[in-house]
């Protein structure tokens, strides 16, 4: 299987960039053994040219599977009337890491979230019994946790002067930690569908509990799914 996935960069350490038809440049991996090669995009003038110009430059590899930053309806459908499966909304991930959560059907596939669950949960402290802060845009700090032995870790999250700059890094940091789902008392949509496609759920809990409190809730099903908010 050969996945094209779209990037700034050169090599499987990239990171995952730019929207279907602006995309400079696809890092076109084959599956089997990771080797790869990069195909470059021509600079046009309107987005439709550029996009018709992706499709047949990925058309004439034999690609099946394209991970992009974001695709527009149009191109998504005419891809997948190629045969060609799209996943977008991808964003904190290398290319390696990305053909790797594809492979492992953690990323876009409902079957990889059924895989062994970890929870990232948002924190104002640094032990279970820190309180759950206040949302995923201010958070500075999740504790990784395994909800079956309750051992856990610190992920750090550095600090940016606004909270759309803190979701991105923070999205980043849970995913590259392995987690499965996100608890945080309050969410963006944007952050939902973009957490969603990479593989993890959102629930969302009470801004007044600690964090092992929200696990207990989360083991017992009595946290809310933010999955609703997805297609806000």
């Amino acid at each position: 299987m050969k996945i094209a996935v779209g990037t700034t960069g050169d090599n499987l350490e990239a990171w995952v960039r730019s929207e279907f038809g602006w995309c400079p440049r696809f890092v076109i991996v084959d599956t089997a053994s990771m080797s790869y090669f990069i195909v470059s995009q021509p600079v046009l003038e309107s987005h439709e040219e550029a996009s018709l110009a992706a499709i047949r430059t990925l058309a004439q590899h034999d690609v099946s599977v394209v991970i992009v930053a974001k695709a527009q309806e149009r191109c998504r459908m005419v891809m997948n009337e190629l045969g060609v499966d799209v996943i977008e909304g991808i964003e904190g991930l290398t290319v390696r890491q990305a053909v790797e959560r594809f492979l492992s059907e953690v990323l876009y596939t409902p079957e990889g979230r059924k895989a062994r669950v970890k929870l990232a949960v948002t924190s104002d402290g640094d032990d279970l019994d820190a309180g759950v802060g206040t949302s995923l845009g201010m958070c500075t700090r999740f504790l990784l946790v395994d909800p079956d032995t309750m051992e856990y870790s610190v992920v750090q999250v550095t600090p940016k002067d606004s909270p759309e700059k803190i979701s991105v890094d923070a999205i980043r940091a849970v995913i590259q930690a392995g987690a499965t789902t996100v608890i945080t008392p309050r969410v963006q949509p944007q952050c939902c569908r973009i957490l969603f496609q990479m593989g993890a759920e959102v629930a969302v809990c009470e801004p007044d509990i600690s964090v092992r409190q929200a696990i207990q809730l989360f083991k017992t099903g009595r946290l809310e799914s933010a999955n609703g908010l997805i297609n806000i």
